[in-house]
């Protein structure tokens, strides 16, 4: 994942994209069942090596 999956997540929170169901299941990195701007934060954070898993990993 990079910062072009983060700014995907960002669009499709203001609904200016929509996510395939293979990449909604991708895009929810927290596991809370959801796509939202908690999971574009995440991406950004692992981006720039704040945190070295996502929760859905069983790591941050």
């Amino acid at each position: 994942m990079d910062t072009s999956d983060a700014l995907l997540l960002l669009k499709k929170a203001v609904k200016l994209a929509t996510l395939t169901d293979s990449q909604t299941t991708a895009a929810d990195v927290n596991g809370n069942g959801n796509v939202e701007t908690d999971d574009a934060l995440l991406i950004l954070q692992k981006v720039v090596k704040l945190i070295h898993g996502f929760p859905v990993e069983g790591g941050i």
